[in-house]
């Protein structure tokens, strides 16, 4: 009994906490905490997958779904390449029609005034 007394009489109780926080200097000290609490926990989550990007293998999940991804990206790049391409081509195809009928324009009027 005098133990738990002894333990009762020692533990902080609610009031206790309330004027801590109510210290300034507590206060700050607790802010300061969170915050390099929060920022551990940054850097603790960015060295995790910093590792598992290390532990990439052609054989893991991870790794297959990245093979996978780029394999779909390089899919797309090439049919993105292919209609820029076909684009290009068929615009110089339509400026080359329109030159040549402004040239027989030109022509038939040459022809005309003679």
């Amino acid at each position: 009994t005098q133990i738990s007394e002894l333990k009762a009489a020692q533990a902080p109780g609610p009031s206790a906490l309330k004027n801590a926080l109510l210290d300034p200097a507590v206060n700050l000290l607790f802010q300061k905490l969170k915050t390099e609490l929060v920022q551990t926990r940054a850097r603790l989550e960015e060295t995790q997958n910093e590792l598992s990007a290390w532990k990439f293998t052609p054989d893991s999940n991870t790794g297959k779904r990245l093979m996978a991804k780029c394999r779909l990206l390089y899919q797309e790049n090439e049919e993105l390449g292919k209609m820029t391409s076909n684009g290009r081509l068929a615009k110089l195809e339509g400026d080359l029609a329109l030159q040549k009928n402004i040239s027989e324009e030109l022509k038939k009027t040459q022809l005309d005034s003679l």
